[in-house]
């Protein structure tokens, strides 16, 4: 918004490299359009014409904290702020008015009143809930009727590899012992930790010999959910074309082209017969050229192109 324009005609015959005191700007709304709110990032002041670049704001980090989303429904005059915070179990400072007076209430509740010229705002908010705590204990793993218990949230990786090996039975030896049996933890946050157990080199499907029950884990509503990723199988190459060969009493004619064979659809037999077959009696090679002659005494001449 250039405000130099909103101000040419009030300062009417006024010079433009004049000095001008600026005492205050004012910049009023519109009556009676409560929710349409604009706000002021910064204002410049200057004597030429001047470029002002948006530039990205920083994070807010109430009371130091970082935060992944914030919602905000409801409407006038009272609204529901729900917040994720980048780690568990942080109780964000309460929403205050700058220059207000604050009342003294309970822990989780804030009064606060503000006179502004002729008009008073009052301000109360309210913890609904308490930041939820980050979840914590031990979970158990059940390989085929053989129980692990007492696993922690925060094990790592190679550790929980080792404790599945260990305990294998007769039913899981073939599949925790094999070289390609790999733990991975794919997310791991406060709130959320998701581990994938897989084969890269065993084919054929497994069998769901391995179940997770939340033992003692400690959290909001903390739940274990196991699933299939996806079904192992049979790695199935591209099939040759003499592999798609059907028996035949009769010899049948086939075709490579760049040495893929090809065959062609229903019966190509053929049945060769010696009174009308060539048979090739001599072969001469002079530069390229390839001579050849027959009983019957024709010559064919194949010549070659390197």
């Amino acid at each position: 918004m250039d405000l130099w324009m909103c101000v040419q005609d009030t300062l009417g015959d006024a010079d433009r490299p004049s000095s001008i005191h600026v005492d205050q700007i004012l910049l009023m709304q519109v009556e009676n359009e409560e929710n349409n709110w604009y706000f002021i990032d910064e204002i410049i002041i200057a004597n030429g014409s001047i470029k002002v670049y948006q530039v990205d704001p920083k994070p807010a980090q109430p009371g130091g904290h970082l935060l992944e989303s914030i919602s905000i429904t409801g409407t006038y005059p009272s609204f529901n702020v729900t917040t994720l915070v980048a780690n568990c179990g942080v109780n964000l400072p309460l929403i205050e008015l700058c220059g207000a007076a604050t009342e003294d209430t309970e822990t989780d509740q804030l009064r606060q009143t503000l006179s502004q010229e002729n008009e008073v705002i009052s301000l109360v908010v309210t913890r609904l809930q308490a930041a939820s705590p980050p979840i914590g204990g031990t979970f158990s793993i059940s390989l085929s009727n053989t129980i692990i218990p007492g696993i922690p949230v925060h094990i790592s990786p190679l550790q929980l590899r080792e404790i599945i090996i260990s305990n294998v039975n007769d039913v899981t030896l073939q599949y925790i012992n094999a070289t390609d049996f790999t733990v991975t933890r794919d997310v791991n946050s406060c709130h959320h930790i998701v581990w994938t157990l897989y084969w890269t080199n065993m084919t054929g499907d497994l069998p769901n010999f391995i179940q997770v029950t939340a033992d003692k884990l400690t959290g909001l509503n903390t739940t274990v959910i196991t699933r299939v990723v996806f079904d192992g199988g049979v790695f199935i190459w591209p099939i040759f074309g003499d592999m798609l060969a059907s028996a035949n009493p009769l010899p049948q004619v086939t075709v490579h082209v760049n040495d893929v064979s090809a065959r062609c659809s229903g019966s190509c037999s053929f049945q060769p017969l010696l009174s009308v077959t060539p048979l090739v009696k001599d072969i001469q090679y002079s530069t390229g050229i390839y001579t050849m002659s027959d009983n019957s005494g024709s010559i064919a001449v194949l010549e070659t192109h390197v």
